[in-house]
């Protein structure tokens, strides 16, 4: 049997009977989704302006007041904060310098303090952590009974010269003791002091009887001073 041609036309479809064309139905609002607009006219974001924390400046403010170092406005619930305080003992041990002891050893120099310092606020309580360390250079005379009989000043190649360092480590808040006093670790490198050979130079062991003497009790005394005051700077309880 002879198959139908595929180029064959399909016939017209034809209109239904009765079919009506209706113009302007009503759809609902579903189909004019994109006609939608807003209520409100759009608006510009705008940050609104927030009260600076009231912060003591930790680099110059004065020893004998209380600085107001107080959680941000924007924190009011103190949940966490952190303000950075290494400014602060960068500063407050400079007082170092100068310091002098009984066996003739003053402190010439405080080398540059690193390490770490920030005031945590955790649940409204603060938290006053710092881990640094630093260097101290210090010099000394001690005369001679001879020297020390005659008028100030006086010296001969008796007397024995002083130069060294100190090498303050472990000054860490989590390593006070009882008393919340650091326990800082204080190692004497002793170094060849200037001047001509035939005088009397103290070595690593006179500097570590001497310094260990009157002059590292000293330093001791300042640094605990710096904790102290350091957690002094704002209230230690809760704000609620």
């Amino acid at each position: 049997a002879a198959m139908p041609s595929s180029s064959s036309t399909a016939p017209a479809l034809r209109p239904k009977e009765n079919e009506k064309v209706v113009v302007n139905e009503d759809v609902g609002t579903w189909y004019k989704h994109r006609d939608w607009k807003p209520d409100e006219e759009k608006k510009e974001f705008a940050p609104a302006k927030m009260e600076p924390a009231t912060v003591a400046d930790a680099q110059g403010a004065p020893s004998d007041s209380k600085a107001a170092v107080r959680s941000s406005a924007w924190n009011a619930a103190g949940t966490w904060e952190e303000k950075n305080m290494l400014p602060w003992w960068q500063q407050r041990v400079q007082k170092l310098q100068g310091l002098s002891d009984e066996e003739g050893l003053t402190v010439d120099k405080v080398g540059d303090v690193t390490g770490e310092a920030s005031i945590v606020y955790l649940r409204g309580a603060p938290k006053f952590m710092y881990d640094i360390k630093f260097e101290l250079t210090f010099s000394g005379l001690q005369r001679c009974k001879a020297c020390a009989r005659s008028a100030e000043g006086t010296r001969c190649s008796n007397c024995l010269r002083f130069l060294g360092k100190v090498n303050v480590s472990e000054l860490c808040w989590d390593s006070e003791d009882s008393s919340g006093a650091p326990l800082a670790t204080l190692e004497v490198k002793a170094e060849v002091p200037p001047g001509p050979s035939h005088v009397k130079k103290a070595g690593q062991k006179e500097c570590d009887s001497v310094a260990g003497a009157k002059l590292l009790p000293s330093v001791h005394d300042v640094l605990r001073s710096c904790a102290a005051e350091y957690k002094s700077l704002v209230d230690a309880g809760p704000k609620w």
